[in-house]
Formats: C-alpha cells, sequence, structure tokens
C-alpha cells in the first residue's frame, strides 16, 4: 500500500497475494507443472501440490517463446549473437522488456507485431504474426505475462498420427516463423502439407531431412536452432513420417 505499492495504482487481488504468500510459506520452490500436479524440482522432499492449470491460459515456454524465436530471435536480428538494436529475444526477462503485463496496447513488441507500416515486426520480406499468433501474444499478456512452463501431462503416440491434429500444429509454433513465406531461411519452406512432405521425404544419411534436424544429428542443422523440441512432439513427427506422410 502507498507510494510503494507495485504495480502502482493497480493492486494485485486478495486471491494473488493469497497465493504469493502460501508460496512463500511453502519454501518458495522453483516447480514445474506437469497436467494437475505440481512437481518439486529443488530436491528438498516437500513433497507435490495438486494444482489444475486452466485449459484456456497460455503459457510462456509452449506459447509465447517459440513466436520470438521462429519471428524475432533469428540469425540476424535479435538472436544472443546479433541482439540488434540491444535486444535479444531469446528468453523471458529480455522479452518483458517491450511486454507490459496486463497492458497489450502499452506493450512495445505487442504494438509492432500486431500493427502495420514502418515498424512492423518483423520487417518485409519476412512473414507477419500470423492472426493466432498474434491472439496467443495478446491473450498471454492480459493474462498477466507470466514466465509459466506447461509441459504435457501426457503424450499420444498411439494409433495413427494426424497432420492435421498433431504434426502441422507444431510445425506452425516452432518452425513457420522461418520456414514460411517468400524468403523462407534454407529455402526450405514448411507451410502447408506438400511442403511438409516434401521435406520429410528427402533422404540425407538415409535419414528424412524433417526428422535429421529436429533430433539435430549429426550431420544435419538443429531445428529450432534455440530451442528444443519436447521428445512427445518430434517422436509424433517421426511416427508420422513412418506411417505414411498421410494427409489426416
Amino acid at each position: 500500500y502507498g507510494e510503494l505499492q507495485m504495480p502502482p495504482g493497480r493492486p494485485l487481488s486478495l486471491e494473488q497475494r493469497s497465493i504469493i504468500q502460501v508460496w512463500i510459506e511453502q519454501g518458495a520452490r522453483h516447480t514445474t507443472c506437469s497436467g494437475s500436479s505440481v512437481a518439486d524440482t529443488t530436491g528438498s522432499g516437500g513433497g507435490s501440490t495438486i494444482q489444475n492449470r486452466n485449459p484456456d491460459s497460455v503459457c510462456f515456454a509452449q506459447d509465447i517463446l517459440p513466436i520470438f524465436e521462429t519471428s524475432c530471435a533469428t540469425s540476424g536480428c535479435h538472436d544472443a549473437t546479433s541482439h540488434r538494436e540491444g535486444y535479444n529475444l531469446t528468453n523471458y526477462s529480455n522479452i518483458m522488456r517491450g511486454i507490459r503485463a496486463f497492458q497489450p496496447n502499452q506493450s512495445r513488441f505487442f504494438r509492432i507485431t500486431s500493427g502495420g507500416g514502418e515498424d512492423l515486426m518483423p520487417p518485409p520480406p519476412y512473414s507477419p504474426l500470423t492472426a493466432d499468433q498474434k491472439n496467443t501474444l495478446e491473450k498471454w499478456i492480459n493474462q498477466g505475462a507470466l514466465n509459466s512452463d506447461c509441459p504435457q501431462a501426457g503424450c499420444d503416440t498411439t494409433g495413427t498420427i494426424s497432420y492435421t491434429s498433431q504434426v502441422a500444429p507444431v510445425l506452425q509454433t516452432y518452425c513457420l516463423g522461418c520456414h514460411s513465406g517468400t524468403f523462407p531461411n534454407g529455402n526450405i519452406n514448411l507451410s502447408g502439407y506438400d511442403n511438409v512432405r516434401s521435406v520429410a521425404v528427402t533422404q540425407k544419411n538415409s535419414t528424412s531431412l524433417l526428422i535429421g534436424v529436429l533430433r539435430g544429428e549429426s550431420g544435419f542443422f538443429k531445428m529450432p536452432p534455440v530451442s528444443t523440441l519436447d521428445e512427445c512432439s518430434i517422436r509424433q513427427i517421426e511416427l508420422w513420417v513412418q506411417q505414411g506422410m498421410q494427409n489426416n
């Protein structure tokens, strides 16, 4: 309260303050949320706390970071090496330099990626963010722009893998920022089934080009270059290739 209240003029709700207080009283542990449980990663033996995740929530690690990595933190732009204009957009703290929680219209990175004109990012001829990506970014900011990590509770690799519901969403999140549009990186275009299948059937060292880069195998450039896909997603794409790369 008073002059030092944070956020200024917009206090946290009683529920939010209570959550922070209980977390501190429980040891302020670095926990990882998986499904409905929170696993203690400190090795302190404090046990697990059950927490139901809102299925409508947006997670930074799974939903937001890939947008910045594939559309902004690319070679020559805002990666750790180039960091043009002083921005290295490969982690949460740096991304938050242009984000104001709960205020998308006051967040510079949201304005320049969702608007137009000379300030539009990524700049032409690179592909702008899709409508879904813009909506996801706005939703995350409106939810407080939390540094959240929500790994999959389980991995479904049974039966026939679906291109539409299992393969395409992963490529959309982690690959299309670089590999789409008029000038895709490496001249590899992954927008649409036909393009994806063309890359998947291409063989190098008796390995599918798509699988080789996702696994970062010897002789392949690892993709995505900054983050690493979870094993579940890679395995699903691998099975899709082995099952004949159906357009299903």
